[in-house]
């Protein structure tokens, strides 16, 4: 049957067609679900079982997981409470998104945090102080050391991150500084 004779409005009501139309959206449905399954599995904070998550969150120190472009994979429940979030909503955040400096109050480029040279030579970094405004707006001191996640080929395939807070051994370094000099 010629197409001017039908017209448009009968091919696209033909049985051909709706056959066409229901299988492209059968395999859309399908295929939406089968990629949200897939990337489900490669959330890293869905693929940790609940006892390693458990005993990460029980820890003291601040922990972190970084991927090579140094966003935030898995953060404890130390870290979280420090900047006032929870751990799961940091996922995806870039580490340098948080305000960090150094000693004399200058911020930390992305270049030059303890985690971007680890990631860059995969080589663990040692007790670099930084610090960083909590939740309440306090500066505190962090001890931080970064050793490098293995991957393929020799690369690190990201970096796991311990902050320990020495707030208060620094508060008390600068009490007792301040009393030595009056006693002198």
């Amino acid at each position: 049957v010629p197409l001017q004779s039908v017209g448009w409005w009968g091919v696209l009501t033909s049985a051909p067609v709706k056959l066409i139309a229901a299988v492209l959206g059968s395999c859309f449905v399908l295929f939406y679900l089968y990629l949200r399954r897939m990337l489900r599995h490669l959330d890293p904070s869905r693929s940790i079982p609940s006892r390693v998550r458990t005993a990460f969150d029980t820890l003291a120190e601040g922990l972190l997981v970084l991927d090579p472009q140094g966003r935030i994979v898995l953060a404890n429940q130390a870290f979280g409470e420090v900047v006032g979030q929870r751990g799961d909503d940091l996922i995806g955040k870039p580490a340098t998104s948080f305000h960090w400096t150094n000693q004399a109050e200058a911020r930390f480029h992305s270049a030059e945090t303890p985690w971007a040279a680890s990631l860059a030579d995969a080589r663990v970094r040692h007790n670099v102080m930084m610090y960083l405004a909590d939740a309440g707006g306090k500066r505190r001191a962090f001890m931080v050391n970064c050793s490098p996640v293995p991957g393929a080929g020799g690369k690190p395939a990201g970096v796991l991150v311990s902050l320990d807070d020495v707030t208060e051994l620094e508060e008390k370094e600068i009490e007792l500084r301040l009393a030595r000099d009056d006693a002198q």
